[in-house]
């Protein structure tokens, strides 16, 4: 039993490989769809070969798309198949090799003057003031490896938690997060928000859903400050029924796109934000299907948020989403940390 460390994040690769192993063996709409194909497979290879220690760094391309990590080095993600080849020839051999690692030393460069601006625009940010005096981030939210924070009273706060933070504030006005005891959110990321929603709005059964290797990502993120409350896809692999316990007692699900059928709980909160979009049509309208089937009959909200400038080459347009739900949904457009960019925010109650 691998108990919680303040400050470690555990490999288990043993747990990986049954994920993949299984998660290879799904069909149809349990599998990955075009957009995230490829992203998977130059995470699952930079997770074995670097571990977990530092995913939210510059080394590796574990978290791209999912994760704040600043990956600097576009030799990684194409790290599999033929086209490693010749990233091995920009790598390895000189020349190339001298040419590529300046540009990489030079960018790194300009991400950490980035960086320094980033936190002066946070500092002077009367939205982060307000989240800041709303809420207590008085729990570690660096873990990782995270390289993007500022620092209120010698304490870390990564940008990623406070742009979630800032989203789930905005939800919270709609739905009152504090007054949910149950949570399923699918495109979990690496844990942020199950996170988020455990420490600031106490909500302590909460189920996560994400493909894999993402999956494996967030479930030992999150081992790593709430251990065996944390139940993996090691534990439920072979269960027929996923549920709750009835007490008071933390339980974060963590489970695979096909287990989302033994689902026996009833939930209060669902939450999406951004994925999806990235999701082919017939995915999203199995997801829905059995989101709505599990929602609680009063006092249930639906939340679904997603970037307001989609590349509409690799995913559908926002607007399209409440349709695939039987009930109508409130729309309206967040204004996010970042300047000039929005959120499409839509609620379900």
């Amino acid at each position: 039993m691998q108990d919680c460390d303040k400050s470690k994040i555990f490999d288990d690769y043993k747990l990986l490989n049954l994920m993949v192993n299984d998660a290879s063996k799904a069909k149809g709409v349990h599998r990955p769809g075009p957009y995230w194909l490829t992203r998977t497979k130059c995470a699952l290879k930079d997770i074995k070969k670097f571990g977990l220690q530092d995913f939210r760094g510059m080394k590796s391309v574990t978290g791209t798309s999912f994760s704040d990590n600043f990956y600097v080095d576009i030799r990684g993600s194409y790290n599999f198949g033929l086209r490693s080849a010749i990233t091995n020839l920009f790598r390895y051999v000189y020349p190339f090799d001298k040419f590529f690692d300046a540009q990489v030393r030079l960018t790194a460069s300009y991400f950490d003057l980035a960086n320094l601006y980033k936190n002066q625009y946070l500092y002077n940010n009367q939205r982060v003031k307000y989240l800041l005096s709303k809420y207590d981030i008085n729990f570690e939210t660096t873990r990782g490896g995270c390289l993007s924070f500022l620092e209120k009273d010698s304490v870390k706060i990564a940008h990623h938690y406070l742009q979630l933070l800032d989203t789930l504030d905005h939800i919270d006005n709609k739905v009152s997060l504090a007054g949910k005891k149950t949570c399923f959110e699918i495109g979990g990321g690496f844990g942020v928000n199950t996170h988020l929603l455990v420490e600031i709005f106490k909500i302590k059964k909460i189920i996560y859903l994400d493909i894999v290797p993402n999956l494996y990502v967030g479930t030992q993120y999150l081992k790593s400050f709430y251990g065996e409350k944390v139940i993996d896809y090691r534990r439920i692999q072979n269960r027929d029924v996923i549920k709750f316990a009835k007490n008071n007692d933390l339980e974060i699900f963590c489970i695979a796109p096909h287990q989302i059928d033994k689902i026996e709980s009833e939930v209060d909160f669902f939450h999406n934000a951004h994925s999806f979009v990235e999701m082919p049509e017939e995915v999203i309208i199995n997801y829905v299907k059995i989101v709505e089937s599990k929602l609680a009959k009063n006092n249930s909200a639906i939340s679904i948020v997603s970037y307001g400038d989609p590349d509409l080459n690799t995913t559908i347009h926002p607007e399209k989403l409440p349709d695939f739900f039987t009930k109508t949904a409130e729309k309206f457009n967040v204004p996010t940390l970042t300047p000039e960019k929005m959120n499409f925010h839509y609620i379900i109650q």
